[in-house]
């Protein structure tokens, strides 16, 4: 089964399908109307140019998880099944996975269309560290500069 044939009503999942699209704004959203708001600001900052200090803190953020990790009320969170739970779990390190930009792992697991997969690349991934690096040798970040098309071939065979 594909992962978006069901309904998106659990909010891990429309956060990870929000990220898929690159609609940060969205995603970020979702996780503040669900009160994890230490993911929104996780999500919101993913728009910065990839940084050590942004590496480390999605690294302490999956290395805090509480067990019993969730998005939804409290009375939602007494009403769900283990297997839930850990499919809730997993879910949110997916998100995670995806914004550290390990864009292969999250998509070897989940049936993300490859056109997604490919934009995430730019968006998270290796496209996105080779974008930037390439315009930091130049000595800014220039957001309205075009991508190498060159570049874009080496990530689609990758």
């Amino acid at each position: 089964g594909s992962f978006r044939s069901a309904p998106l009503e659990d909010p891990h999942d429309a956060i990870f399908w929000a990220l898929t699209e690159g609609n940060l704004a969205s995603a970020a959203e979702i996780a503040i109307r669900n009160g994890a708001l230490r993911l929104a600001i996780l999500i919101s900052r993913a728009g910065e140019a990839p940084a050590l200090e942004y590496q480390r803190d999605l690294a302490t953020f999956l290395e805090q998880l509480p067990a019993d990790v969730g998005l939804q009320s409290d009375a939602a969170k007494e009403n769900r099944s283990s297997g839930q739970v850990q499919e809730q779990q997993q879910r949110l390190k997916d998100i995670i996975s995806l914004l550290r930009g390990d864009v292969e792992r999250v998509s070897a697991v989940l049936e993300i269309p490859w056109v997604r997969v490919v934009a995430c690349h730019f968006w998270y991934g290796k496209g996105r560290q080779a974008v930037t690096e390439e315009r930091s040798s130049r000595g800014a970040f220039v957001s309205s500069q075009p991508v190498d098309e060159g570049l874009c071939e080496q990530l689609c065979v990758a």
